[in-house]
Protein backbone atom coordinates (compact mmCIF):
# COMPACT_ATOMS: atom_id res chain seq x y z
CA UNK A 1 0.00 0.00 0.00
CA UNK A 2 2.94 2.55 0.47
CA UNK A 3 4.51 1.79 -2.58
CA UNK A 4 1.21 2.54 -4.71
CA UNK A 5 0.40 5.82 -2.88
CA UNK A 6 4.07 7.04 -3.38
CA UNK A 7 3.31 6.10 -7.13
CA UNK A 8 0.51 7.71 -7.31
CA UNK A 9 1.79 10.83 -5.36
CA UNK A 10 5.13 10.52 -7.93
CA UNK A 11 2.27 10.63 -10.68
CA UNK A 12 0.31 13.36 -9.66
CA UNK A 13 3.31 15.52 -8.90
CA UNK A 14 5.01 14.81 -11.85
CA UNK A 15 3.17 13.23 -14.81
CA UNK A 16 -0.33 15.38 -13.99
CA UNK A 17 2.03 18.78 -12.88
CA UNK A 18 -1.02 18.73 -10.05
CA UNK A 19 -0.16 21.31 -7.11
CA UNK A 20 1.06 20.18 -3.69
CA UNK A 21 -2.41 20.78 -2.37
CA UNK A 22 -3.23 17.74 -4.47
CA UNK A 23 -0.65 15.95 -3.79
CA UNK A 24 0.81 16.40 -0.10
CA UNK A 25 -2.28 14.78 1.58
CA UNK A 26 -1.30 11.10 0.00
CA UNK A 27 2.48 11.72 0.67
CA UNK A 28 2.08 12.58 3.96
CA UNK A 29 0.06 9.39 4.59
CA UNK A 30 2.39 6.98 2.51
CA UNK A 31 5.03 8.17 4.67
CA UNK A 32 3.47 7.37 7.88
CA UNK A 33 2.22 3.83 6.24
CA UNK A 34 5.97 3.66 5.47
CA UNK A 35 6.87 4.79 9.38
CA UNK A 36 4.24 1.96 10.86
CA UNK A 37 5.58 -0.89 8.42
CA UNK A 38 9.45 -0.02 9.65
CA UNK A 39 8.98 0.16 13.34
CA UNK A 40 6.39 -3.52 13.14
CA UNK A 41 9.38 -4.79 10.69
CA UNK A 42 12.58 -3.79 13.34
CA UNK A 43 10.19 -4.70 16.80
CA UNK A 44 9.17 -8.51 14.74
CA UNK A 45 13.31 -8.45 13.99
CA UNK A 46 14.31 -7.77 17.73
CA UNK A 47 11.50 -10.18 19.17
CA UNK A 48 12.76 -13.04 16.99
CA UNK A 49 16.10 -12.34 18.41
CA UNK A 50 15.51 -11.26 21.45
CA UNK A 51 13.19 -15.05 21.76
CA UNK A 52 16.44 -17.03 20.24
CA UNK A 53 18.89 -15.37 23.12
CA UNK A 54 16.47 -15.46 25.72
CA UNK A 55 17.07 -19.17 26.09
CA UNK A 56 20.67 -18.96 27.07
CA UNK A 57 21.00 -15.44 28.99
CA UNK A 58 18.12 -14.96 31.92
CA UNK A 59 16.22 -12.23 32.11
CA UNK A 60 16.81 -11.06 35.85
CA UNK A 61 19.75 -11.91 38.24
CA UNK A 62 18.75 -13.99 41.03
CA UNK A 63 21.22 -12.66 43.34
CA UNK A 64 19.83 -9.34 42.29
CA UNK A 65 16.77 -7.92 44.69
CA UNK A 66 14.06 -6.62 42.07
CA UNK A 67 12.64 -3.82 45.17
CA UNK A 68 14.84 -1.83 47.08
CA UNK A 69 13.31 -2.98 50.50
CA UNK A 70 15.15 -0.19 52.31
CA UNK A 71 13.92 2.75 50.82
CA UNK A 72 10.78 0.86 50.65
CA UNK A 73 10.76 0.36 54.44
CA UNK A 74 11.71 4.39 54.51
CA UNK A 75 9.25 5.68 52.33
CA UNK A 76 6.20 3.55 54.03
CA UNK A 77 7.72 4.22 57.73
CA UNK A 78 7.54 8.64 56.63
CA UNK A 79 11.30 8.94 56.19
CA UNK A 80 12.69 9.93 52.98
CA UNK A 81 15.71 8.44 51.07
CA UNK A 82 16.89 11.96 49.78
CA UNK A 83 19.98 13.05 51.14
Amino acid sequence: MTVGSLAVVFFQAFGLGDSWAVWAPPLVGAVMQGAVLGVGAFFLCCRRTRLSSSATEPMLDAEQPVVNHEAVAATTAGGSTRQ
